[in-house]
Order: structure tokens, then C-alpha cells, then sequence
């Protein structure tokens, strides 16, 4: 993959922000994907709060899909990055693969 690094990808995150907002999202997960929601006790509600909240890290294509990796925080403040696929038309989105890379202190 001959990703576009940048620390924000300003377009595809107001994007991706406004239409979880919106809720005009449909999230598809795999079977994969869904084992490691499951893994870490997450959800689908948290995976909404990340492309609500999250910034697009990586930008580049799958086919006809936008490729996108997304950073945000869970519904408990986990820190977690989330690789997807964008179908704009459809608003619809993959869930490809998820990493949590921190558990934050509630204080």
C-alpha cells in the first residue's frame, strides 16, 4: 500500500466525524473484526465514538473504497485505531482491523 502520511487527513475526518454524527454510517464488521471488538470488550457503540470523535491518520484507496486508518477514543476513553473502508455513495463502512493501545486511568 503506498499510503498518504500526514498526522490529519483534514477532509476525510470532518467526513467520517459528521456522518457518525448524523448517524448516517452503516458499519459492517467481519467476522475477524468482530473476534477483536470481543477481545478487547468493546462494541459497536465504541467503534461509533472513534469515527465521531477520531482523526484519519492514513488516507489512500481499496478499489473504489477509501482506505482510512482512524484514531480515537472509545466510549471509556481507550485509545484505539481503527482501519476501515469508506464506500461514500453508500456511506457504508468496513471495519477491517482495530488495535487498543492504551487503557486510560479514569482519575
Amino acid at each position: 500500500m503506498n499510503a498518504n502520511r500526514f498526522e490529519l487527513n483534514e477532509v476525510e475526518t470532518t467526513f467520517i466525524n459528521e456522518w457518525a454524527r448524523e448517524k448516517r454510517l452503516d458499519v459492517k464488521v467481519n467476522l475477524m473484526s468482530c473476534g477483536a471488538l470481543s477481545d478487547h470488550g468493546l462494541d459497536l457503540a465504541d467503534v461509533h465514538n472513534v469515527l465521531r470523535s477520531g482523526s484519519v491518520i492514513v488516507s489512500d484507496m481499496l478499489g473504489h473504497r477509501g482506505l482510512w486508518t482512524v484514531l480515537g477514543e472509545t466510549t471509556e476513553d481507550d485509545l484505539v485505531e481503527l482501519d476501515i473502508a469508506v464506500a461514500s455513495e453508500e456511506g457504508e463502512v468496513e471495519l477491517l482491523r482495530l488495535d487498543v493501545f492504551e487503557r486510560r486511568e479514569m482519575e
